[in-house]
């Protein structure tokens, strides 16, 4: 059975729906790895590049944030908590597989990436963000750009 949305959510008028607040960057947010997956990504050249993509969900504000800037558009409190970022990781090239391997590392995991990537699911991790112009729409949006272990 489909979830019925009409209700609430769906009845909303198009020019009312505000952007998502983008989250300030340069600071560590407190995570939880929640989820794993490998994708196929296609690239620029036309070929295509293996990459491990963690979910991570916010446990709360980084101590950096004042109160005053943990607020959505309308300035109403923004709940961190319901959100997650995704994080990476180009795992056919060097670099990518370093950084996951120092993660994986850092959260006192060893063995094979294999092994390891999914044992890392329900660590506690922090998340530098950074905000990024997207130039198609012009748009600043909130990406991680780095996971360590807390």
């Amino acid at each position: 059975m489909s979830p019925n949305f009409s209700a609430s959510l769906l009845k909303q008028d198009l020019s009312s729906v505000p952007k998502p607040t983008v989250l300030p960057s340069g600071v560590a947010y407190p995570m939880t790895l929640s989820k794993y997956e490998f994708r196929k990504l296609k690239t620029k050249d036309g070929g295509e590049a293996n990459i491990l993509t963690y979910t991570a969900k916010f446990n709360d504000w980084s101590p950096e944030i004042p109160e005053s800037e943990r607020v959505d558009h309308q300035g109403e409190p923004l709940d961190i908590t319901s959100k997650s970022a995704r994080m990476d990781y180009f795992v056919d090239n060097e670099r990518g597989r370093y950084d996951l391997a120092q993660l994986l590392l850092g959260l006192g995991l060893g063995g094979s990436l294999e092994e390891a990537i999914p044992m890392a699911i329900g660590a506690q991790v922090l998340g530098q963000g950074e905000q990024k112009l997207i130039e198609k729409n012009n748009e600043i949006v909130f990406n991680l750009k780095g996971l360590k272990a807390a």
